[in-house]
């Protein structure tokens, strides 16, 4: 009969345990213990993935492109000849720096007056005689009466990805607004590296910076002047 109490007549030893009546198992119960029981399992998962995944390093390369950074110099007001081992220290500040490319084309003496061009000559010298700066140098192509930059944005994205695929940094530091480099970002993603887009506030890429891990802004106080005057 339903409801009908059955006496246990046994002796206690042989008795079956009997749970409390003050801790009745119901349905809300066991579904309690089911999810402590999978987050147990979930916590030990995380561990153990976090004992196989590396972290990441802070070891940085400094990627500039300097014809995108001299526009936006150009307009701000801020020297146009600039210390890049400086700078690639004061944006890179509690990392490791690893290396520092600097990427530019060569000026056209006709398209450029003096002193302008002297004195750009002058810059380039005194950055390829600073220690650890790598200077890649495209060429400026006349396409009609205006200039188009050729080479440099390629050569910047093969050392990108270069260095990303050999394992020479784990941070890439691109000091550019052009989206074009937004795919490279996402393919050195892929090789678990990481991207802090350097941009000057109102010059900046969103689709580039949609792709990179961070995006910071420049100072004027990165920039130290060169004395670049015969």
């Amino acid at each position: 009969m339903v409801g009908t109490y059955v006496r246990d007549e046994r002796p206690k030893n042989e008795q079956e345990p009997r749970l409390s009546p003050k801790a009745p198992v119901t349905h809300r119960c066991r579904q309690a213990t089911v999810r402590r029981y999978n987050h147990n399992i979930d916590h030990d998962r995380d561990c153990q993935e976090r004992d196989v995944i590396p972290r990441v390093g802070n070891r940085v390369a400094v990627f500039i492109d300097g014809r995108n950074v001299h526009y936006r110099l150009r307009e701000l007001g801020w020297p146009l000849e600039y210390d890049v081992a400086a700078f690639a220290r004061a944006i890179t500040q509690h990392l490791t720096l690893v290396a520092v490319y600097y990427y530019n084309a060569t000026p056209l003496q006709r398209y450029t007056k003096e002193p302008d061009y002297g004195r750009q000559l002058r810059y380039y010298a005194l950055i390829e005689g600073q220690r650890d700066i790598v200077f890649r140098k495209g060429y400026l192509a006349d396409a009609g009466g205006r200039l188009v930059e050729k080479q440099v944005d390629v050569m910047l994205a093969n050392d990108m990805l270069r260095g990303a695929l050999k394992n020479e940094y784990d941070i890439a530091a691109l000091v550019s607004a052009d989206a074009d480099f937004a795919t490279t970002v996402e393919m050195i993603a892929e090789e678990g590296k990481r991207v802090i887009n350097f941009v000057f506030r109102k010059r900046r890429s969103f689709n580039l910076a949609s792709v990179c891990d961070e995006v910071r802004y420049l100072k004027r106080a990165h920039f130290v002047e060169m004395d670049c005057s015969v």
